[in-house]
């Protein structure tokens, strides 16, 4: 008998993908960071749903601001890994009947926050009762019409690039994050593949590599390591950290090699936030693999997070 957590997620996607019905006006439909349908304007339209369980994406006791936070920023991240504009959001709240108001006060409050930052509507939804606390979210957005970056761009030569920190998200980063939504508008002009960090480092530039048909070659002293993680554990487990560990929700991203010059000067002065490049493009399709320090080379497992497998 095949189960959910022998198949794993990934492969059941592709499963399950296989047999869904379809329509001519979607544009990509399952395997990207969003869907894309277009209408015919002016505008693709980016569409993403996301979910925040109680006991698999934050812990009982866990703030209820900082649950609504993360509930939002989460789907808005992938609209940012396609370089698109938020519009609209539906939230689905599935919750215990005897939690008190003004628990669900703040959570509401922290979805509110992130969304009147980002100019997101939040236009319905519906509600259910249940032992734990859920929040499912789903978000519509737009970008110019053909002009999102999907994973498959990727170029053999092309820098890979990361924003911002990674590893050790469950400090509390993965609670208080907020989503690239402004690189991720800037890099229309220039990713030629992006995702967004969710499930790691490694296995998110694995979709990379393998939607682009390229492989990585990911150099280990580039990865720029979060602060704390720097100071709590030895090089080689914060190494592995920032490969494995999910949630950092930074943008992971490619951009030809002939345009790094131009890129780095526009990033420097269009006010965004850190940028390293840690890897370039190689011909071994699919494959994502490390240089050490030593000049070692080893391959780097096609592991992260994966719901099945953990029990969500």
């Amino acid at each position: 008998m095949i189960t959910l957590n022998h198949l794993g997620e990934r492969n059941w996607i592709k499963h399950m993908s296989a047999a869904l019905p379809t329509r001519p006006d979607v544009v990509e439909g399952v395997g990207d960071d969003c869907a894309v349908v277009s209408t015919g304007g002016a505008h693709d339209w980016l569409l993403t749903s996301d979910a925040v369980i109680e006991g698999v994406n934050f812990d009982t006791g866990t703030a209820y601001q900082r649950i609504g936070h993360k509930a939002l920023a989460r789907a808005l991240s992938d609209i940012a890994a396609m370089g698109g504009e938020p519009r609209w959001a539906l939230i689905d709240l599935v919750i215990p009947p005897d939690v008190e108001l003004v628990c669900v006060d703040d959570l509401y409050s922290g979805i509110n926050a992130l969304a009147a930052k980002h100019q997101v509507a939040i236009v319905g939804g519906d509600t259910a009762h249940a032992s734990q606390l859920e929040i499912h979210v789903f978000l519509t957005g737009s970008v110019p019409t053909g002009r999102f970056i999907r994973r498959s761009g990727a170029q053999v030569g092309d820098g890979l690039w990361v924003t911002g920190r990674l590893g050790g998200s469950r400090s509390g980063h993965h609670l208080d994050f907020e989503p690239r939504m402004a690189e991720g508008r800037f890099l229309r002009e220039w990713a030629t593949s992006m995702i967004d960090i969710s499930d790691g480092l490694a296995i998110d530039a694995s979709h990379l590599a393998i939607m682009s048909n390229v492989g990585f070659l990911i150099r280990a002293d580039d990865l720029p390591l979060r602060q704390e993680l720097r100071k709590t554990v030895p090089y080689p487990t914060a190494i592995d950290h920032a490969l494995y560990d999910g949630e950092d929700f930074e943008l992971l991203f490619t951009v030809p090699a002939k345009r790094t010059l131009a890129f780095q000067s526009a990033w420097s002065h269009a006010g965004l936030c850190p940028l390293t490049r840690i890897g370039t493009a190689s011909m071994d399709a699919g494959l994502v693999c490390l240089q050490m320090a030593d000049g070692s080379i080893q391959a780097c497992k096609a592991e992260g997070y994966d719901h099945f497998q953990h029990g969500g």
